[in-house]
């Protein structure tokens, strides 16, 4: 998943050092998420969404970490969960459920 945490930075006149102390995080973690290299967890997310805004970026968590499309968004979001043991089969089914195009 590509994400837009370093257009969103630059954008709002954010350095890089800023986030990472609003964050309590180190440079090179933040640095690994905007090149692409690490992908954050749900919590992560939030925290550099809530980071973002806090020192004045208007963003969304969809702004921040677009997606492409239904099926790859179920995808990425499946990826960004973990599975309980043994649960695949019945989160397997709800995710079918839901998916684009699933009836009702």
């Amino acid at each position: 998943m590509n994400n837009r945490i370093k257009i969103i930075r630059e954008e709002f006149g954010i350095s890089q050092a800023d986030l990472c102390r609003r964050l309590g995080w180190k440079q090179s973690r933040v640095a690994n998420y905007e090149a692409n290299i690490r992908t954050p967890n749900l919590v992560d997310s939030r925290g550099i969404l809530a980071a973002l805004v806090s020192l004045g970026a208007q963003c969304t968590l969809e702004s921040l970490f677009p997606l492409k499309s239904g099926e790859d968004s179920l995808a990425t979001l499946n990826d960004m969960l973990p599975v309980p043991s043994g649960d695949e089969q019945s989160c397997n089914c709800a995710v079918d459920a839901y998916s684009p195009g699933a009836s009702a």
